[in-house]
């Protein structure tokens, strides 16, 4: 239900071995800075096994290849949203892009409810 704050509350608990299946649930989430956080809680808990951490899922995809898979297919609306981003940064400074402060982080932050 996207709580993240719970989910880390719950991190210190959780491990991929035990939750093999929690990587495949992360990964429409794992451009969003909250959740790549939770996830590196959750692999410092416990370093998973390769066992656990190439569990296929349905679709017989590993966690890695369904990141791409999900990624690649979202293509043209994530680079939509990247356009955008910097359409609005280069107004707010007047398009002088030296005093851009934009990196990774600030694509891919969450966004703020209006």
């Amino acid at each position: 239900m996207d709580n993240v704050p719970l989910l880390e509350k719950l991190a210190a608990e959780i491990s991929v071995d035990s939750h093999p299946a929690l990587l495949h649930s992360l990964t429409i989430k794992i451009l969003n800075k909250r959740y790549q956080e939770l996830l590196h809680s959750i692999l410092k808990n416990k370093p998973p096994s390769k066992e656990s951490i190439n569990v296929l899922d349905e679709r017989g995809l590993s966690p890695f290849l369904a990141y791409v898979e999900h990624f690649c297919s979202r293509y043209a609306s994530l680079r939509a949203e990247i356009i955008q981003l910097v359409s609005e940064a280069a107004q707010k400074h007047r398009r002088k892009f030296s005093l851009s402060k934009m990196d990774i982080g600030t694509l891919f932050a969450p966004k703020e409810p209006q």
